[in-house]
C-alpha cells in the first residue's frame, strides 16, 4: 500500500507517507523515505530528520537521500550529527545529501571525515566540498552587486 502511495505522489500522498514514517516494517518507512524525496515537500523535512536515527541501516540512507532531493537547509545540522553513523554507506548518502544542499555550515564537519580511512568516503568528501565550494561562488556572484564604472574608473 505504502508503494502505491509513494508512486501516485501529489500532496495527498504527504500524510500516509509521513505516518509510514513510523511503520514497523523496514520496508514500509524505507518506501516512505524514497516517497517523501520524490514529493519534495520541505514539510516533510522534521520528521525525516528524526528517522536518521532508524535502527535500519538501508532506511537512514534513503532518508539522507531524501532529504538530499529536498534541499531544505534545515535538515544541514541533522545530516551533520548523523556523519558519524556506523555504517560506510549512510556516512557517503549523508555526504551526498550535505553537498546536494550546498550549505556552507557543513564544510567544518566533512573536513573532518576527509581522512576517515576509506577512501570512498574521502572521495565522496572531496566531491562535496566541491560543490560546496561552487554553491558559495555561486551565491557570493548573485549577491555581489555591480560596480559603478565611475568607481571603476578611479
Amino acid at each position: 500500500a505504502i508503494k502505491a502511495v509513494a508512486s501516485i505522489g501529489g500532496s495527498e500522498a504527504l500524510e500516509p507517507l509521513m505516518d509510514a514514517l513510523s511503520d514497523p516494517d523496514w520496508v514500509n518507512r524505507l518506501t516512505a523515505a524514497q516517497g517523501l524525496g520524490n514529493l519534495g515537500t520541505p514539510s516533510a523535512v522534521p520528521m525525516l530528520c528524526g528517522c536518521l536515527r532508524d535502527p535500519e541501516w538501508s532506511v537512514r540512507l534513503h532518508v539522507a537521500a531524501a532529504l538530499g532531493r529536498i534541499g531544505d537547509r534545515e535538515a544541514v545540522i541533522p545530516l551533520i550529527k548523523a556523519l558519524g553513523d556506523e555504517k560506510l554507506a549512510v556516512r557517503k548518502g549523508i555526504i551526498m545529501a550535505l553537498a546536494a544542499i550546498g550549505d556552507p555550515r557543513a564544510t567544518p564537519s566533512l573536513l573532518r571525515f576527509r581522512n576517515d580511512g576509506d577512501s570512498e568516503i574521502a572521495e565522496a568528501v572531496s566531491e562535496a566540498l566541491a560543490a560546496l565550494h561552487r554553491a558559495t561562488e555561486a551565491t557570493a556572484k548573485r549577491n555581489a552587486k555591480p560596480r559603478s564604472k565611475a568607481r571603476s574608473l578611479r
